[in-house]
């Protein structure tokens, strides 16, 4: 039987397969932006200008700099091309693919060891649009990883998110960052592509 975390991180996953399979009947020629729900109000304070960035004295709490991902010394970035994140990582532990209802192309998934990338088809290329952690072997670039609490995140990140359902989120430059709590422990992170064009 699946533990809660580990069905928690496969739903967020099928989530995500969900929301860019929901394409498959739009106009293939209007640029694409990945959905992901916002909350009906931002944490404590209302500081958060009409694109989600923090402005005003809240700000100046904790700065966010560019939300990346990095594994062994290897920084990926959202809208990096996945042939040269394969480069400098070598070869990925599996790789799924499917014809792309969201994209013109094949969608493909690269399983590594604690954490998977998932890309969106342009242009004849691969693009990052997620990364998920698998287990707590991966961690942000400031220390969090699955199994960190609330108390831990606030640290790194300060408190302008946006909340929902547990669902703890910070935004930067197109990047969501999210972390999905239970029993005040990160069940799931995930860094999402907000601005993946066809």
């Amino acid at each position: 039987m699946l533990s809660k975390t580990k069905l928690m991180v496969s739903l967020m996953t099928i989530i995500i397969l969900a929301l860019l399979l929901s394409g498959c009947n739009s106009n293939q020629n209007e640029a694409r932006h990945i959905f992901v729900p916002e909350a009906e109000t931002p944490s404590t304070n209302d500081n958060f200008d009409s694109d989600n960035t923090v402005s005003g004295s809240a700000a100046a709490d904790i700065q966010l700099e560019k939300l990346y991902f990095t594994h062994n010394g290897v920084q990926i970035n959202m809208n990096d091309d996945m042939s040269g994140v394969l480069e400098k990582m070598g070869e990925p532990l599996h790789m799924f693919e499917s014809p792309s209802c969201a994209f013109e192309g094949i969608d493909r998934i690269f399983y590594f060891e604690g954490f998977i990338i998932d890309t969106y088809p342009h242009n004849g290329n691969d693009y990052v649009l997620s990364i998920v952690f698998r287990d707590d072997s991966a961690s942000t670039q400031r220390g969090i990883s699955l199994g960190s609490n609330y108390d831990d995140m606030i640290a790194a990140y300060g408190n302008d998110y946006v909340n929902m359902l547990n669902l703890f989120s910070y935004v930067q430059d197109g990047v969501r960052l999210s972390f999905l709590f239970e029993d005040d422990k990160i069940v799931d992170v995930t860094y999402y592509n907000m601005l993946a064009l066809n």
